[in-house]
């Protein structure tokens, strides 16, 4: 029976405007799906060619983007696999192992996202036989167009041939896309996408270039000229800092700005029947990134300009960047968010292959791992993070897993931030000025704290604690000892902790704070040893984020009213630390810690709840 009404399952044109908003972050992030296809071509050269043209704007004339293309050395393609690379959801052979594509979508569907015309030629043996298709918006919305244009043989445009770098062009097999109509970029400089492209391309394909596997070159040229304006090599920029010759400003673009922080970290996953395995790097600035004095300030460096931006977890898929995780920093789950200035020190890189994709939730144009990303919010969201129960979040066992790569990274991260950072930080000498040169926070409230319950002391008006007694009957070197004890335990190395507690005996200090990785809600714990009472703050409480960036804020900046508050908030702490060693009965000071619990639970719910 034939229906009087339009049956087709797709509206050509419509399909076509649903692929132009698969939003891309960046035109690199569109161009990245080119490159894609020239690795899966087993391709060593990949070149950005733009030319540009004048555009009047504001009775000026302006220098925008004409036409952009990607280039390859890779094998090329048939008339056949020409035909399937430019359908949407077509599926094409190669003969590389790696396949980073993931559904035949890439090439129509990140050039339609750039511009209204793409033009792809193709030659496998010999560059004047190369084959010719395109897609066309207008054509299609004019219904001018309903199937990929059959290929032809159609000259390589020489405007391409001579922009082309002479080791890049091979005439014996390769690919050129072309974008054109670009609606979506045309308002753009070549300076600008390639300032994106250096970015963002040098970081997903970082480990191509540093292993010397690809080598993607970005050339532009201005209107009626034919030599490059711009011309240069893409460099690998690495979240991690590991890799020698990068983006990174001096002195860190020719040696690693981070070092590697412990062993690499393995999960195993059987998937149907196969073993797909994931590896998770860490790595941790050098002291000499930091700043000589504790005074510097690192972060509006250069290099601290340069980290900032890559703040974050990165998730590789083949070899392959998918994204920089941002919601360890955005939410502050870390303990720091984006204000917490040591956030941009650390790395961490997340490794895995394609059998991993639907465990992963790795999306069609490859920018987002959504499994991951929720198992981070789902804990970090958490009030207890420490234990979440998969059951009342109605995660299949099978994706457990996931949650356990997640809370291995946030204890990774939370211990590097915390402690490494924090000693790094602290590590570094005051700088010798008149007066003695400016204080910490911690520090001023300590030396207050140790003078004022001296002379608390010596004139009878408080009694002896069991601390105060292990000060004065312990001798310096049992002192010494005891506190370094305490110190490597905490997991500094033994020489820095006996360095550390020799400096805590000498100066005379009775309070030390310390930062420790303590289990639930107790925002911090007093550890007398040594006749030196430690107050440990909790990294993994809400209030120390809340702590360390006002502390941050005054170190940084020398906001006084942040040092004013960074100074109350840890007076008042000090001051429980002595109420707590006060008290001689064991049961009432059991009592004491469990009401500390208590106010910590309310203290961490509140702090949990506020706007960012």
């Amino acid at each position: 029976m034939q229906m009087p009404f339009e049956r087709s399952l797709f509206e050509p044109h419509m399909v076509v405007q649903a692929m132009r908003d698969s939003r891309y972050r960046h035109p690199a992030n569109a161009i990245a799906e080119l490159i894609d296809n020239s690795i899966d071509a087993r391709a060593t050269k990949v070149e950005v060619l733009i030319r540009e043209e004048w555009t009047r704007i504001n009775t000026r004339d302006r220098r925008r983007v004409s036409e952009m293309a990607v280039l390859d050395n890779g094998h090329g393609m048939s008339a056949k696999t020409l035909v399937e690379a430019i359908r949407f959801g077509g599926r094409t052979e190669t003969q590389s192992i790696r396949k980073i594509g993931k559904y035949g979508m890439g090439l129509p569907t990140a050039s339609v996202s750039q511009c209204r015309r793409f033009d792809v030629w193709s030659w496998e043996n010999d560059i004047d036989r190369a084959v010719h298709s395109y897609i066309d918006l207008d054509e299609i919305e004019d219904e001018e167009l309903k199937d990929v244009p059959e290929p032809t043989g159609k000259p390589v445009p020489q405007v391409w041939v001579d922009l082309a770098g002479e080791e890049s062009l091979d005439r014996r097999r390769g690919t050129l896309v072309v974008w054109s109509k670009p609606d979506r970029i045309g308002g753009m400089r070549a300076e600008t996408i390639f300032d994106q492209v250096e970015e963002e391309i040098g970081r997903i394909y970082r480990h191509y270039i540093n292993d010397s596997d690809l080598t993607i070159r970005m050339a532009a040229v201005k209107p009626a000229e034919l030599a490059p304006y711009l011309d240069k090599l893409v460099r690998p920029n690495d979240p991690l800092y590991l890799m020698p010759d990068s983006t990174t400003p001096a002195p860190w673009n020719e040696s690693p700005m981070f070092r590697p922080y412990g062993e690499p970290k393995e999960f195993t996953f059987k998937i149907n029947g196969r073993e797909e395995r994931v590896e998770i790097v860490y790595s941790l600035a050098k002291q000499e990134a930091l700043g000589e004095y504790r005074t510097d300030r690192p972060g509006i460096s250069e290099h601290g300009k340069h980290a900032r931006k890559n703040m974050g977890i990165s998730v590789v898929r083949e070899n392959r960047e998918i994204v920089l995780e941002p919601f360890l920093i955005r939410g502050g789950a870390s303990g720091g968010g984006g204000s917490a200035p040591e956030n941009r020190w650390w790395g961490c890189e997340v490794r895995f292959d394609k059998g991993l994709d639907d465990i992963f939730g790795v999306d069609h144009n490859k920018q987002m791992v959504s499994h991951l990303s929720r198992a981070i919010k789902d804990m970090f969201e958490s009030e207890d993070p420490d234990s979440v129960v998969l059951e009342s979040l109605g995660i299949e066992e099978h994706d457990a897993d996931i949650y356990v790569i997640a809370f291995h990274i946030r204890q990774t991260t939370r211990t590097m931030l915390h402690q490494e950072l924090r000693q790094m930080l602290s590590r570094r000498p005051a700088r010798t000025l008149p007066g003695g040169g400016p204080k910490t926070s911690e520090e001023e409230v300590v030396d207050a704290a140790t003078r004022v319950t001296d002379e608390d002391l010596k004139r009878g008006a408080v009694k002896p604690t069991p601390t105060d007694k292990a000060r004065v009957e312990l001798s310096d070197d049992e002192r010494t000892e005891e506190v370094k004890k305490h110190l490597v335990k905490e997991g500094i190395e033994a020489d820095e902790a006996e360095e550390k507690a020799a400096k805590l005996v000498q100066q005379g200090l009775i309070y030390n704070f310390e930062h420790s990785n303590i289990s639930g809600y107790q925002m911090f714990d007093v550890v007398p040893k040594g006749g030196i009472l430690n107050v440990q703050l909790n990294i993994n409480h809400a209030a120390y984020e809340f702590i360390r960036v006002i502390e941050d804020e005054a170190l940084q900046t020398g906001n006084e009213v942040a040092r004013r508050a960074a100074v109350g908030i840890e007076v008042l702490l000090l001051a429980w630390a002595r109420m707590e060693d006060e008290i001689e009965m064991s049961d009432k000071r059991m009592e004491f810690q469990d009401t500390g619990v208590s106010w910590g639970k309310m203290v961490h719910r509140v702090l949990r709840n506020l706007p960012e």
